[in-house]
């Protein structure tokens, strides 16, 4: 349940909610780490709820770089599983790396529509898999089997 104290809206000044950390060994935890790899995707699908398409540049990609930098912010606080998420996160001209990293950090689910961007980086994710084995997980949704109806939903 939210805890409730002072904490204001910083633009309203009404009052919030404030959700506390979850706590391990008096210490906060982490234990999933969402990254939004960018709103560009190879698909135009109407029910996506982020609007994401190959024209949507709206957000531009976390770069490796930043990537590292978050990561190393959370592997102290006991970061237990990372999503990339997007966005079609295979069109990340860095994915490789970024798996690679996450990987290095903890177990990485990928969110994707698994069409040609993922087919592009098969040869890495069977690298990522000798190495790291079940930490890589791929998520896909598929709504039909049949385009028309999938695009329809």
């Amino acid at each position: 349940m939210p805890e409730t104290d002072s904490a204001s809206d910083t633009a309203t000044q009404d009052p919030v909610a404030r959700i506390a950390f979850k706590q391990a060994g008096g210490a906060p935890r982490l234990d999933d780490l969402w990254l939004f790899t960018g709103s560009v995707c190879n698909l135009r699908c109407l029910h996506c709820y982020t609007g994401s398409s190959p024209e949507n540049r709206t957000l531009a990609p976390l770069t490796r770089a930043e990537t590292a930098w978050v990561l190393a912010q959370a592997q102290p606080l006991g970061l237990a599983q990372i999503y990339l998420t997007g966005g079609e996160p295979f069109l990340h001209p860095e994915i490789a790396g970024i798996l690679a990293d996450g990987l290095a950090a903890a177990p990485v689910t990928v969110l994707t529509n698994a069409t040609e961007p993922l087919a592009k980086h098969l040869d890495t994710l069977r690298e990522l898999h000798a190495t790291h084995g079940d930490r890589l997980q791929l998520r896909v949704s598929l709504d039909s089997y049949d385009a028309a109806r999938h695009n329809a939903i």
